[in-house]
């Protein structure tokens, strides 16, 4: 039985209307986090969002080596998801079910076509439940055998998926693939943050907010890139949405090799960090 795909949708909404419910609730808004910098002395009524760009344009001047290489590491791996988020669907329904979404509404192809986008949406749900099971379970897999062997693993496997995708034919074939893809993006979205919050809380509490956001937004940059190549590339393998499925995995084995240079424990923050200068500031 394949699920309503607007079931799924609705389960997806009351999940973000309660997030987003019981952060509005328990985040203290008077706790904020200033950068002070040569920029930033008096910015009278600036406007919000100029003077936070601002503070990210200055930021990324002057991040410390470790984000540059976790956004480095997120470069690529972004490359595998947004390649799986876009086209992982249109895959069940050209190259698994043979449909075609051109088809005249009602015909054989038209909805051999949905069924397709329905298996997907079923796959969905089944990384989903992947996800929520590594993400639970990740600090025990990073005590056990290391976040970065783990991170890279997950990121290997996911590569490997995506890769594979073009030889692909069989639905019961890609459906537990698709769902063990669930590994990489719980660890992708725990470890990399776990690195980056232990950084800035225990060497630059003062510009934590600015830095995590900096690292947050640069996920737009491989998002734009992939959107931006994607077509080319399906139009040149005869609108074969697997070829991109492929290089968003050659992305992902990229991924993967850049977290070799990943500093993970922070054992030596004086030789491998560059904080942002603050102005010294004169005592009382």
């Amino acid at each position: 039985v394949i699920p309503d795909i607007r079931i799924v949708y609705l389960i997806g909404a009351i999940i973000i209307m309660c997030s987003s419910a019981v952060t509005i609730f328990t985040v203290n808004s008077d706790e904020t986090v200033k950068l002070e910098n040569n920029h930033s002395a008096q910015i009278g009524n600036m406007n919000v969002c100029l003077y936070g760009l601002m503070n990210i344009g200055y930021a990324v001047g002057r991040l410390p080596r470790l984000f540059w290489k976790l956004m480095h590491t997120q470069f690529w791996a972004f490359i595998g998801f947004i390649a799986m988020w876009v086209y992982m669907t249109n895959f069940y329904g050209e190259n698994i079910m043979h449909g075609d979404v051109h088809a005249i509404e009602g015909s054989v192809e038209y909805n051999l076509y949905q069924l397709g986008v329905q298996y997907g949406n079923l796959g969905y749900t089944l990384q989903g439940i992947v996800m929520l099971l590594t993400g639970m379970l990740a600090p025990n897999i990073a005590d056990l055998i290391g976040m970065k062997t783990f991170w890279t693993f997950t990121l290997l496997l996911y590569g490997g998926v995506m890769c594979a995708t073009p030889w692909i034919t069989n639905l019961y074939v890609l459906l537990p693939l698709h769902a063990i893809t669930g590994v990489a993006f719980a660890a992708h979205m725990v470890y990399p943050w776990t690195i980056a919050i232990r950084y800035t809380s225990s060497y630059d509490t003062e510009n934590t907010a600015v830095l995590l956001t900096t690292y947050h937004v640069s996920a737009c940059v491989p998002t734009l890139f992939a959107a931006f190549i994607s077509g080319f590339i399906i139009d040149s393998f005869n609108n074969d949405v697997s070829s991109f499925l492929f290089v968003g995995g050659i992305g992902a084995l990229i991924a993967a090799f850049t977290i070799i240079f990943v500093d993970t424990e922070h054992q030596d923050p004086s030789a491998m960090y560059e904080p942002i200068a603050h102005d010294e500031q004169e005592e009382d």
